[in-house]
C-alpha cells in the first residue's frame, strides 16, 4: 500500500504480545476457519446491509452495524474467537473483531484485507521473556484507494507503516495465539500442536520461531530453544525478543559470555531505534526528569529527523522550561513533517497559542 492514498474509517487495534496476550477457552481444532460465517450469521449481514448500495456505502453500513447498540453492539475482551464465535459473543479481542469484519466485509462482496500495522514500538520484559507488541487492522481496496478500519482512533498516532498480509500470515497468527493460551498455562505440548500448525502456514514469521523456542524451553530443552530463536534471528536479524530471549537462556545456563554478547547486540539495535530514546523520553517525562527526557528526545531527533512526534516532544519540553524560540523552531518542524492536513493545523494552533502565551 506503500505511496498510495489511504482513509482512515475506524481505528482497529491488535496487541499480539508473544507471550501474554490471553486466548482462554475450550481447545479447539486445527482445522477450523476463522473467517467462516454460519447461516445465522450470513443471514444477519444480507438483512442489515444492502447488495445494491455502492462499495463505499456498504462499508460505512457494516460498520454501522458492528457498532451500533441496537443491532451488533460489538464490546471488546479479551478473547480470540473466530467470526462466527464473535458474533454469537458480540465481542471478542482484536483479533476476533479483524475475523468478523473480514468475513462479513467479503459476504458483501468488499475486498477487505487482513493488514499489519507498523507502529511505534513498545518493549517491556515481564520474567525471563521479551514481548513487543504488533498490531494488525483491516485494509478495504476500493479501487482507486484504500480505507482502513480501526476500532480504536488513537492506533493512528502511533502508526508508522503498514503492509497488507496474506490470510495465510493471518491464520498463522490466530493459531499463535492459540499456542500463546497454553504456554502461559503451562501447557507446553498444546501449544507445540498450534505452532506447528502456524509455522504450516507462516514459516518465515520470526515470532513464532521465538515462540518455538520458549516452549521448547519450557520442556527443557535448551539445545532446542537456542536453535529456535537463531532461526528467528536469521529471519529477522533485529527480532529483539528473541535477542532477549536467547541472552536469558544463555544467562540462566551458566553462559555468562555468551549472554553478555547477546545483551550487547540488543543494546545496540535498541540504541540505534530512534523510538527506543523517543519511549524513555516518554518515560522520563512523565516522572519530571526534564533534562532525561530533552536528552532523549534530541537523540531520537538525531536518528530519524523527519518524525513530527519526536518535534512535538521537544517543543513540549522546551516550553516547559522556558525556552520559547527553541520550542517554536520544532513546533514548526512538527508541523513540516506532520503527515496529513489536521496535524500541521494542530501544530500551527499550539504555535499560535504558544506565541500568545510569551508575549508580555
Amino acid at each position: 500500500m506503500k505511496g498510495r492514498k489511504v482513509s482512515k474509517i475506524r481505528a482497529l487495534l491488535l496487541l499480539l504480545v508473544f507471550l501474554t496476550l490471553p486466548v482462554w477457552g475450550a481447545a479447539q481444532s486445527l482445522d477450523e476457519d476463522p473467517l467462516a460465517l454460519n447461516p445465522e450469521v450470513a443471514a444477519f449481514v444480507d438483512e442489515n446491509v444492502s447488495r445494491h448500495s455502492p462499495p463505499l456505502e456498504r462499508l460505512r453500513e457494516l460498520i454501522d452495524l458492528i457498532f451500533h447498540d441496537e443491532s451488533l453492539g460489538f464490546r471488546y475482551d479479551t478473547l480470540t474467537r473466530t467470526a462466527s464465535q464473535t458474533f454469537e459473543e458480540r465481542s471478542g479481542n482484536c483479533l476476533s473483531f479483524t475475523n468478523m469484519f473480514i468475513a462479513m466485509a467479503r459476504h458483501l462482496g468488499i475486498d477487505a484485507h487482513f493488514r499489519e500495522a507498523e507502529t511505534i514500538p513498545i518493549w517491556s520484559q515481564r520474567g525471563l521473556v521479551f514481548t513487543l507488541s504488533q498490531h494488525i487492522n483491516v485494509a478495504v481496496n476500493m479501487g482507486s484507494r484504500w480505507y482502513l478500519v480501526d476500532l480504536f482512533p488513537e492506533i493512528g498516532q502511533m502508526e508508522i507503516g503498514g503492509r497488507v498480509v496474506s490470510d495465510e500470515r493471518a491464520l498463522a497468527h490466530f493459531y499463535n495465539n492459540r499456542a500463546v493460551d497454553h504456554l502461559s498455562r503451562g501447557d507446553t505440548g498444546e501449544a507445540l500442536r498450534y505452532l506447528r500448525r502456524a509455522m504450516e502456514l507462516e514459516s518465515e514469521a520470526a515470532f513464532l520461531w521465538t515462540n518455538l523456542g520458549v516452549a521448547r524451553n519450557q520442556q527443557g530443552d535448551t539445545d532446542g530453544a537456542v536453535e529456535a530463536y537463531r532461526q528467528a534471528l536469521r529471519l529477522q536479524p533485529k527480532h529483539l525478543p528473541a535477542i532477549h530471549n536467547l541472552s536469558e537462556l544463555y544467562l540462566s545456563t551458566g553462559r555468562a559470555d555468551q549472554a553478555r554478547r547477546y545483551l550487547a547486540r540488543a543494546q545496540r539495535f535498541r540504541n540505534r531505534n530512534p523510538y527506543y530514546h523517543f519511549n524513555l523520553g516518554e518515560r522520563a517525562w512523565v516522572e519530571g526528569q526534564l533534562e532525561e527526557a530533552l536528552s532523549r528526545y534530541r537523540k531520537a531527533v538525531k536518528l530519524k529527523r523527519e518524525e513530527h512526534r519526536f518535534h512535538f516532544a521537544l517543543a513540549r519540553a522546551y516550553s516547559r522550561i522556558g525556552k520559547t524560540d527553541r520550542a517554536l523552531r520544532h513546533l514548526e518542524l512538527a508541523s513540516r513533517f506532520a503527515p496529513d492536513e489536521s496535524g500541521r493545523l494542530r501544530y500551527h494552533q499550539k504555535q499560535r497559542q504558544l506565541l500568545a502565551q510569551s508575549r508580555p
